[in-house]
C-alpha cells in the first residue's frame, strides 16, 4: 500500500480527488481480476493515465504490468466512480493505448478490441461505451431507432434541447405513432481542437456504404431513390 501511496501524492489533483482515487486503486489490488496472465506470479502493476470522463462522474485508469527485457507490455483499463464506487473491468490485458473520452459514456480507444464481437486485426481505434463490452470501430455504418438515440432528460431543457427521439415521443402524445429508422456513422471526433468542416479519414471512407446502406433501407420500405439519368429505382 505504501508504495501506491507514494505514486499517487505525485498526482496533480486535489487532495480529495487523490483520497478517492487511492481508495479505488487498493480496492483493485485487492482483487484477482489478472486471471492467468501473469501465471499465478506476483507482479509490480503501476495504475497510470487517469483521466475523468466530460461530466467528472467516472474516471478511467490503465493497470499496467513492469515487464522485463523483451517482454510484450500488456495493459487492463478500468472505470470508476468518482467516489471509488462501481469499479468495472472495460477491457482485459491486452494492447491497449491511447484513449480520450467522447462524452460521459463513450471513449475512443486504441486497443486490441479483444471484448467486442467486431475487433479487428492486432490494434484498431474503437469507441468503447463505459460499464459493458460493447462498441464498434469507428467509421462503422450503424442502423438503429429514435428509441436507440439518447433522449433530452431534466426539467431545465429548452425546445432547442429536443432531440429526435423526444419529437417521436412527442408525436405519440398528439395520436401519431410513428416509425423511424436512423442510419449513421461511427464518429471518432465530436470536439475538434480547431473548427473544420471536413470528416476524419474512417468516417469520410464510410460514406459511399452509409448511401448505399440508405438507398436499400428506402427500397425496403417500398420508398426507393430513383436515379435521375435513367428514371430507374436504386436499390442499394
Amino acid at each position: 500500500e505504501m508504495e501506491i501511496k507514494d505514486i499517487y501524492q505525485k498526482m496533480e489533483c486535489s487532495k480529495e480527488d487523490k483520497e478517492k482515487i487511492y481508495r479505488a486503486i487498493l480496492q483493485k489490488r485487492r482483487r484477482n481480476f489478472a486471471g492467468s496472465h501473469f501465471n499465478g506470479n506476483d507482479q509490480k502493476i503501476a495504475i497510470n493515465h487517469i483521466t475523468f470522463n466530460t461530466d467528472g462522474s467516472r474516471f478511467l485508469c490503465l493497470v499496467r504490468n513492469f515487464v522485463k527485457p523483451g517482454e510484450q507490455l500488456i495493459t487492463a483499463t478500468v472505470t470508476v466512480n468518482a467516489d471509488g464506487s462501481d469499479m468495472f473491468l472495460l477491457s482485459d490485458f491486452a494492447i491497449q493505448s491511447h484513449y480520450n473520452w467522447r462524452d460521459r459514456e463513450n471513449v475512443i480507444f486504441y486497443a486490441s478490441g479483444k471484448e467486442l464481437s467486431c475487433s479487428r486485426g492486432w490494434a484498431n481505434n474503437y469507441i468503447l461505451r463505459d460499464k459493458s463490452h460493447s462498441g464498434e470501430p469507428v467509421g462503422t455504418v450503424l442502423r438503429g431507432t429514435p428509441a436507440d438515440m439518447a433522449s433530452s432528460q431534466g426539467a431545465n431543457i429548452s425546445m432547442h434541447d429536443l432531440r429526435l427521439a423526444d419529437l417521436f415521443d412527442a408525436a405519440l402524445l398528439l395520436g401519431f405513432d410513428a416509425e423511424g429508422v436512423c442510419i449513421g456513422v461511427q464518429v471518432e471526433n465530436t470536439e475538434p481542437k480547431i473548427l473544420t468542416e471536413d470528416l476524419t479519414p474512417k468516417v469520410k471512407a464510410a460514406l459511399p456504404l452509409l448511401v448505399e446502406t440508405l438507398a436499400a433501407e428506402l427500397a425496403r420500405l417500398g420508398s426507393p431513390l430513383i436515379d435521375k439519368a435513367t428514371g430507374k429505382p436504386h436499390l442499394g
